[in-house]
């Protein structure tokens, strides 16, 4: 575990002691997993009209998703506090969205579009894995079935990823453009992660959702600007090339 993900852990277990930040960071995963990866499912389903394979893949996706978010906003509810609701400025996927020069408001109309559109879900799944364990470990403490929910989320999104590294290659123009595609998206992934990170940090030192003295808070807003400066992108393990990836994916 890097430096940055010990701290990661360390300031959610932190967060997961009050239902307030629990209630928080929980709403904010279930708006990911279905409002925000929902509109990536919604510009593919024009062009998954014409391709029944692909049709089956993305509705059961998407379907997959729909359940996450309920299962994440149940056990939001169970913290016993309302809600809340996810500013914009906290959601990734729009943020993504403007790195990439309004890529959601571009019509899907051929191959080398459902790759794209894949290799951005798949980065995005990439994410997902990487963090879903940090969260275990955080919400094991406090909120454990909280914890088996995340679980059970993970093996699904490993599978995800998969269909996604699946369909990229299979509606890649050449194996270069799928390369250079995939690399382009993971930089700017990694950097809008961080970004959003730190967004969301100061959010929920901001509305006291965090127990912490006011040393312990100053501490964190040092730490926040510090990583922005020394970190100001968070790559995920998933850098392997085309080679490697297929390698694994036929191992598995």
């Amino acid at each position: 575990m890097t430096l940055v993900e010990r701290l990661t852990v360390m300031f959610l277990k932190k967060l997961m002691q009050r239902p307030e930040g629990r209630a928080h960071f929980l709403a904010q995963v279930a708006d990911a997993e279905n409002n925000d990866e929902g509109q990536v499912f919604a510009a593919l389903k024009e062009r998954a009209k014409s391709d029944p394979e692909l049709h089956r893949l993305v509705a059961r996706h998407a379907a997959d998703e729909e359940r996450h978010a309920e299962l994440l906003n149940a056990r939001a509810l169970a913290t016993g506090v309302p809600r809340p609701q996810v500013p914009d400025s906290l959601k990734i996927l729009h943020r993504l969205d403007e790195a990439l020069g309004g890529f959601f408001r571009q019509p899907i109309q051929s191959d080398e579009d459902v790759m794209r559109m894949y290799l951005l879900l798949q980065v995005i799944e990439e994410r997902a894995v990487t963090q879903f364990p940090m969260f275990k470990v955080a919400l094991a403490p406090v909120d454990p079935e909280s914890a088996r929910v995340f679980e059970q989320i993970e093996a699904d999104e490993e599978r995800h990823l998969k269909y996604c590294q699946a369909i990229a290659r299979r509606y890649a123009p050449s194996e270069a453009v799928h390369e250079q595609t995939l690399q382009h998206f993971r930089k700017v992934e990694w950097k809008v992660f961080a970004q959003n990170s730190n967004r969301n940090l100061k959010h929920v030192l901001d509305h006291g959702l965090v127990p912490l003295t006011l040393l312990e808070r100053a501490a964190w807003r040092v730490v926040s600007s510090i990583s922005t400066v020394l970190d100001p992108s968070r790559p995920t393990a998933f850098t392997q090339s085309v080679r490697q990836q297929q390698v694994l994916a036929a191992a598995l």
